[in-house]
């Protein structure tokens, strides 16, 4: 009977007959291109080009492969038989670590999530407010019984402006004014899934005005580590500290990662290859581990699930929503306070600037506050008309001139058509009051007196866009512009891609030119599918020849793809 040491190293083998050929082994070449896989990394440049083609894993997969080889070499009679110790003992080795490493990361887990759980600080949501980098201040207000969180001196977008972040019901949301900035907005509750359905989030810039528990985030600690601490400070100095982070747990086969790169200088790394596993909770669990801490309770709420597994989303009960209305009242006045702010101190630099006041270098206006409010500058038209007239030739008001641009194409009808005739010959001279949003449009809404300047873009300008909004402007103008028809149909053939070639038709459908749109919308010889066959007009544009006619409403010019082209504003269609 044979014993384990023979059936694992097998029997000696008869000597070889002296006319067969010895095999040779081959794992000695395996080891040999380990050197020519580390010399490569070694040069400046082609080490960074190899990294796409994976090159710090290059030893790593041949001393697997050398350690195969190892084996079958000895199994065909190539090497002795003791050479399979090596592969035993490598094998055998990263086993036995990546066992070691599992323990201690179960142990470390262990200890993390046990001292997290004992830190406590009193906090109460009715006298006192968190203050928390941006991220964590929404997840502790979106999962827990909180009516406010602030943000930290960072703000919620890394601006430096501290937001208060509120949960209000979807009825509240909807009489808050439309936000005239950026930093104040009504938003989905949820930067995670599943979302609070029946809940919105306002956020508007503000500091608490009540003592404050603040929220530090270190994501290195201690440093260099995968490791991050959460400090909670209290009013009163008292503090507690959460950690968490990640361990690396080595992998059963033995991968080295071996990397050189190339930047201001060689930089070599040489370790093994480690799967990072959580240890005291998850990046997504901070929130979490904060309002535990804080002895917040969580928010009641009913998942609801859609067709698509995606679309679930979770409702808040019906007592929470009449709590949330019920405390609401001071929101929605801080909101249409800070507006009315925002909106006033725009009007008045807008206003500075129509006198001659002209930006500053690197200074920030938003113009869209002011658009957005151009129903309150009927007495302005004049003098926005003359600021055009003004700063038309001068090289360095383009920044005022976009402005001027974009607050021209938002006014009322009533006051657009005031100044619309004298503004039409400034914009047909000045590119960027041509590329201003929606302006070269709206132009259309004069009818005869802009057709010209209309024409005259669409036949001439190099910009794609402008000529497309030239379009536009056409079809507004309807019937008006009917007379220039043949020479909008003959600008279709040197703008023959969709966009464009559905412009066009809208134009000549709303001049009451279905023929000419026809042959503009027909297939053609040079448009061919690669088959032979004329390629027929994109299915937008046929719809557009099937709805669209002269009786339709300006508004039908603006369908699809090009509704973005006008700003958005209730006196505009």
């Amino acid at each position: 009977m044979s014993t384990w040491i023979e059936r694992l190293f097998g029997t000696r083998k008869p000597a070889q007959r002296p006319d067969i050929r010895p095999a040779r082994p081959v794992w000695p070449l395996i080891v040999t291109l380990m050197g020519p896989a580390f010399l490569l990394q070694l040069i400046p440049v082609l080490n960074l080009l190899l990294v796409f083609l994976l090159s710090p894993l290059w030893i790593a997969a041949l001393l697997n492969v050398a350690l195969v080889t190892m084996v079958l070499d000895v199994r065909r009679g190539a090497a002795p038989r003791w050479l399979l110790a090596v592969p035993i003992a490598v094998y055998g080795g990263s086993l036995a670590y990546s066992a070691i490493s599992y323990v201690q990361y179960r142990l470390l887990d262990a200890r993390l999530h046990r001292e997290n759980a004992a830190q406590r600080l009193a906090f109460d949501p009715a006298r006192m407010d968190l203050v928390a980098p941006g991220r964590l201040a929404q997840g502790v207000l979106y999962g827990h019984a909180i009516p406010t969180a602030y943000t930290d001196a960072r703000g919620l977008r890394g601006d430096g402006v501290p937001v208060s972040l509120r949960i209000l019901p979807p009825a509240v949301c909807d009489t808050i004014p439309r936000s005239p900035d950026f930093r104040m907005s009504v938003s989905t509750v949820g930067f995670e899934l599943p979302d609070l359905a029946n809940a919105c989030m306002l956020s508007l810039p503000g500091d608490p005005e009540r003592p404050a528990v603040l929220v530090k985030r270190d994501p290195q600690f201690p440093k260099d580590t995968p490791r991050t601490r959460l400090t909670l400070t209290a009013p009163d100095g008292a503090a507690v500290t959460l950690v968490h982070g990640r361990h690396g747990v080595a992998l059963p086969l033995p991968l080295p990662f071996v990397a050189c790169l190339t930047w201001n200088r060689l930089d070599c790394k040489a370790e093994w290859i480690r799967l990072p596993l959580a240890v005291g909770g998850r990046d997504e669990d901070e929130a979490a581990m904060i309002a535990a801490a804080l002895g917040l309770k969580p928010r009641i709420s009913q998942l609801v699930k859609g067709r698509n597994p995606l679309d679930a989303s979770l409702v808040l009960d019906e007592a929470q929503t009449q709590a949330l209305a019920a405390g609401s009242e001071p929101a929605v006045a801080e909101a249409r306070a800070y507006g009315g702010k925002v909106v006033d101190t725009a009007l008045a630099r807008f206003r500075s600037l129509l006198a001659g006041q002209a930006l500053a270098r690197g200074e920030i206006f938003d113009s869209w506050i002011v658009a957005s409010n151009a129903d309150k500058l009927d007495g302005e038209a004049g003098a926005l008309l003359a600021a055009i007239e003004r700063d038309l030739a001068d090289p360095d008001r383009t920044a005022s001139m976009r402005v001027y641009g974009e607050v021209a194409a938002a006014l009322p009808p009533e006051t657009f058509d005031r100044i619309g005739p004298g503004l039409a010959e400034m914009v047909g001279a000045d590119e960027t009051l041509r590329t201003s949003r929606g302006l070269v449009i709206r132009l259309g809404d004069l009818g005869e007196p802009a057709v010209p300047v209309l024409i005259g873009m669409l036949e001439a300008d190099r910009s794609r866009e402008v000529r497309i909004d030239a379009a536009l402007g056409l079809c507004r103008a309807g019937r008006k512009a009917r007379d220039v028809a043949d020479r909008v149909a003959r600008s279709g053939r040197a703008n023959m891609d969709s966009d464009a070639t559905e412009a066009l038709v809208l134009a000549l459908m709303r001049m009451d030119r279905p023929d000419l749109a026809r042959a503009l919308a027909a297939p053609t010889s040079e448009g061919r599918d690669g088959k032979g066959r004329a390629r027929p007009a994109p299915s937008r544009v046929q719809t557009a020849l099937a709805e669209v006619d002269a009786a339709s409403p300006p508004s039908a010019c603006l369908r699809g793809g090009f509704a973005n082209r006008l700003p958005d504003l209730p006196w505009l269609d």
